[in-house]
C-alpha cells in the first residue's frame, strides 16, 4: 500500500469506509480518532459504522483499542455521554475498548492506527449528507448515500519518521520460542496487579485518559508540547524524558523526531507529569484510578 490523496465530490456515491479505508485497517490493534464534531445522533451512527468496519478487518478474538477525541460542547455532552456509553456497553462483548476525551480546542480530524498509518480527514467521518425519512434503504446501505465534497489523505508515518531519523540501529535476529521454552516462561510468570489508569485534566476541560499510563504520558507532553517537556530536561533512567538520544536498554516512542522515555511505573509517570505541570505552571489536575 501506498501513501494517497483523493478527493469525494459532492452528492458522490459509493463511498464507504470500508471501500476507503478498509486495507489500512488491517492487524491495527490502536485506533486513535480526532474528530470535533461526533455529538448529532448521525454523526454517531457513522462512528459505529467505522468501528463495525474496524472489527470486520480483525480477528475478534485479538483486543482493539479505540480512543475518540471530539470536541466537549456542554450543550450536547450530557446525551453524547450517554451514547458513548451505549457503545462500549455494546461492542465490549467483542474485545474492542471503546474509550473518549472532550478536547474543546479540537479542530484537526484524523485517524492514528498503531501499524503506522494516518489518515487526514477534511470533514472527519461526517463524510455522508443526512439520510431523509425513517425507512430509507440509504440508512443501512452506506454506498447509497450521497457524500459531502471533502479531501483525505492517507500517509504512512514509520516511513515519514525514517526520513529524519538518521540512527542506525542493527536488526535483531528473533528466533521463536519453543513449546518447551514457552511452558518455562509460563510457570515463572507472576499475576499481574491490575492496571492502573492515569488522567490528565487540563485547566480549559481537556481530559487525556488512555488505557495505557504511557499513552496517556505521550499524549499529554504532545499537548504541552514536545520542546516545551524537552527543554525541562527530567531525567529518566539517565535520559532525558523527551530527546534525541535513542535508548538500546530503556522503551521509549519514536514521535516527531524525538524519543519519549515510557519506562517508568504508572507512579513515576504521574510525579513526571506533576513535574512538568509546576514548571511550565499548567495547573494540571493529575489523577490515577
Amino acid at each position: 500500500m501506498e501513501n494517497k490523496h483523493f478527493t469525494i465530490n459532492e452528492n458522490q456515491r459509493g463511498c464507504t469506509y470500508k471501500k476507503l479505508f478498509g486495507d489500512y485497517l488491517k492487524g491495527t490493534r490502536k485506533i486513535i480518532i480526532r474528530d470535533p464534531f461526533v455529538r448529532y445522533p448521525y454523526q454517531i451512527h457513522n462512528l459505529m459504522e467505522f468501528i463495525k468496519v474496524i472489527s470486520d478487518y480483525n480477528y475478534l478474538e485479538e483486543e482493539i483499542d479505540i480512543h475518540l477525541i471530539t470536541n466537549g460542547d456542554p450543550e450536547f455532552i450530557p446525551n453524547t455521554v450517554q451514547a458513548f456509553g451505549e457503545i462500549t456497553m455494546s461492542i465490549n462483548p467483542n474485545n474492542i475498548h471503546f474509550t473518549y476525551a472532550f478536547d474543546a480546542n479540537l479542530h484537526d480530524r484524523s485517524i492514528t492506527l498503531d501499524n503506522g498509518w494516518k489518515i487526514l480527514l477534511g470533514r472527519g467521518l461526517d463524510i455522508y449528507k443526512r439520510v431523509e425519512g425513517h425507512y430509507n434503504m440509504e440508512e443501512i446501505c452506506p454506498e447509497l448515500r450521497k457524500c459531502k465534497e471533502c479531501e483525505i489523505t492517507i500517509i504512512n508515518t514509520i516511513q515519514e519518521d525514517q526520513k529524519y531519523d538518521n540512527t542506525n540501529i542493527p536488526e535483531k535476529n528473533y528466533k521463536p520460542l519453543s513449546d518447551l521454552e514457552v511452558q518455562r516462561k509460563k510457570n515463572k510468570s507472576t499475576p499481574k496487579s491490575p492496571r492502573t489508569n492515569l488522567v490528565v485534566e487540563f485547566n480549559n476541560g481537556t481530559i487525556i485518559n488512555y488505557k495505557k499510563a504511557a499513552d496517556t504520558l505521550i499524549e499529554t507532553i504532545k499537548k504541552i508540547g514536545i520542546e516545551r517537556v524537552r527543554e525541562l530536561n527530567i531525567n529518566v533512567r539517565g535520559y532525558n524524558l523527551v530527546g534525541k538520544e535513542k535508548s538500546h536498554k530503556y522503551m521509549q516512542h519514536y514521535v516527531n523526531g524525538y524519543y519519549i522515555c515510557t519506562h517508568s511505573s504508572t507512579k513515576e509517570k504521574k510525579e513526571q507529569l506533576q513535574k512538568i505541570s509546576q514548571k511550565l505552571s499548567l495547573q494540571l489536575k493529575i489523577t490515577t484510578k
